[in-house]
């Protein structure tokens, strides 16, 4: 028999049947979700050494609860991508599921932490409501907070007004039109509403790392030019300008930049046409 304290009164002789309802009250609010649960301290003998035992467990659970409470906050919301999971050494039998939860992190945030420095960036329209909206509220920021950090690009716009009644283009596409005109301005980015910005503007280099959005333009700065570009999308391409930054992967590393295919002709194209031929047979 042991003794169990009810309401901080002296403790009171119990049997085994009310041990049991204890036990399986506390195992209800711990299957619930409920690890503030805790057995009563005061048990002696057996009964206190199961009590004793299965508040451990309980308290580990809790604070396990707890750690990945914190860390959901603090790399979910806050961003602090190196922050992991800690528990005491007493829990380090738990170890194995600390490890599993600390390694998904690490593959989870590896691109975001792996970032390169970029020198220019291109950005897309046909971004939608959505889209637009985004465009919006980061223009909405005051013009230091704002502005692209390098020179930043744009693909051709979307609408000709001087043709729109022509082209029978609804008033809805023109309004979403002129608002992401209007927050590109704010942005700081250069209007230069073209595909071909490395026959207009100016190619990038060679070893340059840039940005991208427009397929033509990924494939001759990294063909012609030997510069380094991703296919990226337009919000993508736009954070690269706002940051200055782009995720370091893909043709940015020497290891993805190396041939699978080598092709040898007999000939020498002397024709727009003919390059355009032989480029369509070898990516075909």
């Amino acid at each position: 028999m042991t003794e169990l304290a009810t309401n901080g009164s002296t403790p009171t002789k119990t049997n085994d049947a009310t041990e049991l309802t204890v036990l399986l009250g506390v195992l209800a609010r711990v299957k619930a979700g409920d690890f503030t649960a805790r057995m009563p301290l005061e048990w002696t003998g057996l009964a206190g050494k199961v009590a004793d035992s299965l508040n451990e467990v309980i308290i580990a659970n809790q604070a396990f609860d707890e750690e990945l409470a914190r860390v959901s906050d603090v790399v979910g919301k806050q961003g602090r991508l190196s922050q992991r999971l800690v528990l005491g050494a007493w829990t380090r039998n738990w170890s194995r599921s600390l490890e599993s939860v600390n390694s998904l992190l690490d593959a989870l945030v590896r691109p975001t932490r792996e970032m390169q420095r970029v020198t220019g960036g291109g950005a897309g329209g046909g971004l939608g409501e959505a889209g637009i909206a985004w465009l919006g509220m980061l223009a909405s920021h005051s013009i230091t907070e704002r502005r692209v950090c390098i020179p930043t690009l744009t693909d051709p716009r979307g609408t000709d007004f001087s043709k729109a009644a022509l082209l029978q283009q609804a008033r809805w596409m023109l309004d979403l039109e002129r608002r992401t005109i209007d927050a590109f301005v704010k942005l700081g980015v250069m209007m230069t509403d073209t595909c071909i910005n490395y026959q207009t503007v100016q190619a990038a280099t060679r070893g340059e790392h840039v940005a991208f959005g427009d397929t033509g333009v990924v494939i001759y700065s990294n063909s012609v030019s030997g510069a380094r570009s991703n296919f990226e999308g337009g919000p993508s391409a736009l954070s690269a300008g706002l940051t200055g930054r782009t995720p370091r992967y893909g043709y940015h590393l020497d290891s993805q930049r190396q041939a699978t295919l080598r092709v040898r002709t007999d000939w020498t194209p002397t024709t727009l046409n003919e390059w355009g031929a032989l480029g369509g047979v070898i990516g075909w």
